[in-house]
């Protein structure tokens, strides 16, 4: 009888085991991905190129259909024109997640005027180039952050300014 008893007991702990395995390998399958973030190109140079080809922003891992928000995140000492000293990013693209939770987007102009060029705008609304203050060189923090989801993804993008030849 024992014999009998002691098999049904491991028959029992087998079981138990097959089910947590499986709970387990199913709450793994639910979870999200993890959002993911990259930025092309990698380096850019302060110019008015920047205007042609702009920086684009590529993304996965977000709830399908959800906006999503890329910020220049502002590291200590740096300042932005017009953006106050207590924020600590500024939006620089805006983007929508497709089906699959991935999206695509670029730099927008007002972007790479008010934030990486830093100009002034004259009265008649024409960025002036001649009073630019443009962002110091350096290796700048993206985010991207999904407005229902809460999926954050980072990457960095390096500055430099053109070189005097």
């Amino acid at each position: 009888m024992k014999p009998l008893a002691a098999r049904k007991e491991l028959v029992s702990m087998v079981a138990v085991a097959a089910i947590w395995v499986g709970l387990q390998m199913g709450a793994a399958a639910q979870q999200a991905p993890k959002a993911q973030l990259t930025v092309s190109p990698q380096r850019i140079t302060l110019s008015a190129q920047l205007l042609k080809e702009p920086p684009s922003f590529k993304g996965s891992g977000f709830k399908p259909g959800e906006s999503v928000t890329i910020d220049l995140v502002i590291p200590k000492g740096v300042k932005i024109k017009t953006v106050p000293e207590a924020e600590s990013s500024v939006g620089v693209a805006f983007g929508k997640a497709n089906e699959k939770g991935e999206f695509e987007a670029k730099m927008a102009p007002t972007a790479i005027f008010n934030w990486l060029l830093q100009v002034d705008w004259t009265t008649e609304g024409k960025p002036d180039l001649t009073k630019a203050t443009p962002l110091p060189p350096g290796v700048y923090e993206l985010r991207a952050a999904g407005m229902e989801s809460d999926a954050v993804a980072t990457a960095t993008m390096e500055v430099t300014h053109p070189t005097n030849q």
